[in-house]
């Protein structure tokens, strides 16, 4: 059967303009017809008029023009059910349903700039817009333009809905899919309202079952018409400022098990997290990230007075919240990173999931993983996860409504900026996500839209960029920034790229293979289906592996990076159209118990750190400044003495470079000898594994002989106290 183009007039009262409209409508269906291919078929639903409409209508079927009738008058909001009910009834997939008014004021001509539209941008909904750049209103009041405008503005702000201006024009064309959606999502509920509300009604529902909307500008020519307005102004008006706020709140999700679940998995994460509430419960990378910020608001400078190979963000956030609610601001800060993460994890899921149930099902799976990457707890990739999910649920989201607005693009410069400025390879999300929509718009030939996209991120990018640049030059410490991050980190040591795989697959031995089975099955969609929509996400899971493969060690925190991509592969491949409900729920089941019982003692906390931090509480004051000969910056945050270098710790690890530790390793024990800290704790397994196989320390051993005297052996700590005469 022939592709159709269903044109449904709501009519009421038309007595004096029905005529002229059909007569302009049959010149354009020959156009149809030889442009597009399309057969032009024509329906009126008289909704009861009282003058001789339907008779006028009835001595058309010759024209093949359809009546349906309603016998009193229901309301536009009914006219319009009735049109979209008879589509749904009598068309087939690849049908349009073309509404536009009976009054003659819409000029039939614009069906096919609608066909052409919708067949240029593959979209669900295509509007005749007076918004639009080289659109034009003639004929009409100036006091109704004014209403016309205040609208706007007011669907706008509430609704939102990417790239739509005009909210209440009944001009538009609908795909068949666009109807089916909105049927299946809203049943009978489709349409409530029976005034001209109505039409902002069906479009923001028709949004919302997940159609892409696009416009094109187009004349109204509002002096055609002879009958009279049937809009009341007043009672319009006080409708659609109604029906806005009631339809956007009844379509809200409800956000009770949402709020429970997404608080009672991060007070639990919270609760295994590094809490700086209890002195035991800080150690390692936290202690350093602390330590550097608390040393920050003393007034020293980054990388030049105090060294950590992180970016400036990282020490920057923390510090923020230590001047703010000092340890307490710290636990608020760990709460709102993993609340945050968690919400947007939530809303992304929902982007790409219609079953709220089955979300938390995933949601809880991707906790239990997470907390398997807590390794003594908040990590800097803890940090970038939040930015970055916040990032994904964008990127997501364009590809359901194939647009960014310019603040979304700048948003997500600022997202990246903050997670290159935590530490430079956490930018996976963005990375992939920006090459599989640079590769989609270059295939599309939207040129266009991509200097669009990149400059506006590039705009969000630069927000952060200056002030983090300002900060480097005045503080003359941009050298030192790019050695201590960019340098260093650049010339770990490596673990090699099969070691390294191997060590992913030991520690999430299942959602490696779920990670694969994406891959399989993304490959599949773009090769072989052509669906340049799931490149996006290719290139990011690509990139993740990649970018965790060239690190130096895979640490467990490592893999916090990988969330992102664990999410989309179990929706993915948890498709619930191929897998029974039941079946998924055990699924998730099992790999959560896995997880959380597979789990070894990550949360490990040395007593010995405990004891040290009381002795020197206790035999020093805050004036006093130590050296710690190992990696344990919480004995300088906990006891706030501050070390006697620029340096804080050593590692033994062999995960810097000789070249770097060797450095490293002379300046801070050059500092030991000259600065004479009150008290050096020495960590016996780094001067044997981290120090005496780098440097030749006849002179730090010199300087521990004459001015120090061994006080106290905690576990396998040396506690070295300066003679009081050399004080």
């Amino acid at each position: 059967m022939k592709k159709t183009v269903y044109v449904g007039l709501p009519c009421y009262n038309e007595e004096k303009d029905i005529d002229a409209l059909i007569d302009r409508l049959l010149i354009v269906k020959e156009k149809v017809n030889k442009e597009f291919g399309y057969e032009l078929n024509i329906f009126c639903v008289n909704d009861g008029s009282s003058d001789n409409t339907k008779k006028i209508i009835d001595k058309r079927k010759k024209d093949k023009i359809k009546l349906i009738n309603h016998k009193k008058n229901q309301g536009l909001g009914m006219a319009m059910k009735t049109i979209i009910n008879e589509f749904n009834k009598v068309a087939k997939e690849e049908d349009f349903l073309i509404v536009m008014d009976a009054d003659n004021t819409h000029n039939p001509e614009y069906i096919l700039d609608l066909i052409k539209k919708q067949k240029d941008n593959n979209c669900d909904i295509v509007i005749a817009s007076r918004y639009q750049k080289g659109a034009k209103i003639s004929g009409l009041k100036k006091h109704r333009i004014i209403i016309s405008d205040m609208a706007k503005l007011w669907y706008t702000m509430m609704l939102k809905i990417p790239k739509v201006k005009d909210y209440t024009c009944g001009y538009r064309l609908y795909t068949y899919k666009s109807i089916k959606m909105g049927l299946q999502k809203f049943g009978e509920n489709i349409i409530t309202k029976t005034s001209f509300a109505c039409m902002m009604e069906l479009l923001y529902k028709l949004h919302l079952s997940g159609s892409k909307v696009m416009e094109i500008p187009f004349s109204l020519e509002y002096e055609k018409k002879t009958g009279q307005s049937k809009m009341k102004i007043f009672k319009t008006t006080k409708d659609s400022l109604i029906t806005t706020i009631k339809i956007k709140n009844e379509n809200k999700e409800s956000n009770l098990i949402l709020y429970i679940t997404i608080l009672l998995m991060t007070t639990f994460l919270l609760s295994i997290s590094c809490s700086t509430l209890k002195n035991v419960g800080l150690v390692f990378d936290p202690a350093v990230y602390l330590n550097v910020a608390r040393n920050i608001l003393k007034g020293k400078i980054l990388y030049t007075n105090i060294v950590d190979n992180k970016g400036p963000i990282l020490y920057f956030i923390n510090a923020l919240f230590l001047k703010l609610g000092g340890q307490v601001g710290i636990v608020i800060l760990e709460f709102l990173l993993l609340f945050i993460t968690f919400l947007y994890l939530y809303k992304t899921i929902r982007l790409i999931n219609n079953n709220r149930f089955k979300s938390i099902l995933v949601l809880i799976l991707l906790g239990s993983f997470l907390t398997r990457c807590f390794t003594y707890g908040l990590s800097c990739e803890e940090y970038a996860l939040c930015f970055s999910s916040i990032g994904l649920y964008e990127c997501i989201k364009y590809y359901n409504n194939d647009y960014f607005s310019r603040w979304q693009c700048i948003l997500l410069g600022i997202l990246c900026a903050l997670c290159f400025f935590i530490r430079q390879n956490l930018i996976v999300v963005f990375v992939g996500f920006a090459i599989g929509i640079l590769i989609k718009l270059i295939i599309e030939k939207k040129y266009k839209e991509l200097f669009k996209y990149i400059f506006y991120s590039l705009i969000g990018f630069l927000i952060v960029m200056i002030p983090v640049f300002i900060y480097l030059f005045v503080n003359n410490c941009f050298k030192e920034y790019i050695e201590y991050t960019f340098l260093l980190n650049m010339s770990l040591q490596k673990l090699g790229y099969f070691k390294s795989l191997k060590t992913i697959f030991a520690i999430m031995p299942i959602t490696s293979y779920i990670i694969i089975l994406n891959i399989i099955l993304l490959t599949y969609k773009i090769f072989i289906k052509k669906d340049i929509k799931s490149l996006g996400i290719y290139f990011t899971i690509i990139i993740t592996i990649l970018f965790n493969i060239i690190s130096a060690e895979i640490y467990n925190h490592y893999l916090i990076s990988f969330i992102p991509i664990i999410l989309l592969s179990v929706n993915s491949l948890f498709d619930f159209k191929y897998l029974k409900s039941y079946m998924v729920i055990i699924i998730i089941i099992l790999i959560t118990i896995f997880n959380i019982y597979s789990s070894k003692s990550y949360f490990y906390v040395p007593q010995s750190n405990k004891l040290i931090i009381d002795y020197v509480n206790n035999n020093t004051n805050k004036n006093d400044k130590i050296a710690v000969v190992g990696f344990a910056d919480e004995i300088y945050y906990l006891t706030e003495r501050e070390s006697i270098s620029k340096y804080t710790y050593i590692l033994k690890n062999k995960a810097f470079s000789n070249e770097f530790q060797i450095k490293l390793l002379n300046e801070y024990i050059n500092d030991i000898i000259n600065g004479k800290p009150k008290i050096i704790i020495e960590d016996k397994s780094t001067m044997k594994e981290g120090v005496k196989p780098y440097i030749n320390t006849d002179s730090y051993d010199e300087l521990i002989d004459n001015y120090y005297v061994r006080k106290k052996k905690i576990y396998d700590k040396n506690i070295y106290v300066l003679k009081e005469d050399n004080n």
